[in-house]
């Protein structure tokens, strides 16, 4: 399936959430969790299956007992998906900020298939301004290639290119004009309806949990540090 295809099915899906959003949550139609279920509930097996070995995590693959929990921190802020039935980190990622209108991606991790959905969380977790890659760790292949597909592919994405001698622009990959060109670029986009729902998912079940913020935010540094060993 190529990438204009998967980019339109995204799009057809957010659009019609705003009108049926009972229909997408988990939690009102169990059907709806994982995008096979939804796929087949259309009848639409074959496509479904194809979808999913291509496609990233989306808000729909968010299980029900997972919820988004915001932590301000004293350089930024951190985002963290936690599952508050098990107990754990789901998806964890921390931002520093640059500017008043950039924030730097410093730490990032989470099950398999949801890092591309944790960096959309963390630029709808500091809009109006974005994010862009790390200044001063180095950054994994893993998460080169995810910023390019939204360069390349993600059309929602807002970007906006750092030019020189603005205060975010940064000179280490002026050699590399393949990793220059997103090194210096933020990405941004406004909160979706599908993160402001997983949002107040998580405050709910926070406190039907009593769980501390505290506390989860503790457990997902830990999971990355797991994860990475730093």
């Amino acid at each position: 399936m190529n990438s204009r295809l998967r980019t339109k099915i995204r799009k057809i899906l957010e659009e019609n959430y705003d009108y049926y959003p009972d229909f997408f949550d988990p939690l009102s139609n169990p059907a709806i969790h994982g995008f096979k279920g939804f796929t087949d509930r259309l009848g639409k097996q074959q496509l479904g299956e194809e979808i999913i070995e291509e496609k990233a995590a989306t808000f729909i693959d968010v299980p029900p007992s997972v919820g988004l929990v915001k932590y301000k921190t004293t350089l930024g802020v951190s985002l963290h998906l936690f599952d508050f039935k098990a107990n754990k980190c789901f998806g964890h990622i921390s931002l520093q900020e640059l500017s008043n209108r950039s924030y730097m991606v410093t730490t990032i991790a989470a099950e398999k298939g949801f890092g591309p959905l944790m960096l959309e969380i963390g630029m709808m977790g500091v809009h109006p301004a974005g994010i862009c890659v790390d200044r001063v760790g180095p950054t994994k292949a893993s998460v080169w290639n995810m910023f390019k597909i939204f360069f390349n592919e993600r059309s929602e994405i807002k970007k906006i290119s750092i030019k020189k001698g603005e205060e975010e622009y940064d000179n280490r990959y002026e050699e590399d004009e393949s990793r220059n060109y997103l090194y210096n670029t933020i990405f941004s986009r406004p909160p979706s309806t599908w993160y402001n729902k997983v949002l107040e998912r998580g405050a709910r079940l926070s406190q039907d949990s009593g769980i501390e913020q505290k506390e989860i935010v503790d457990i997902c540094r830990g999971y990355f540090t797991d994860k990475y060993g730093s």
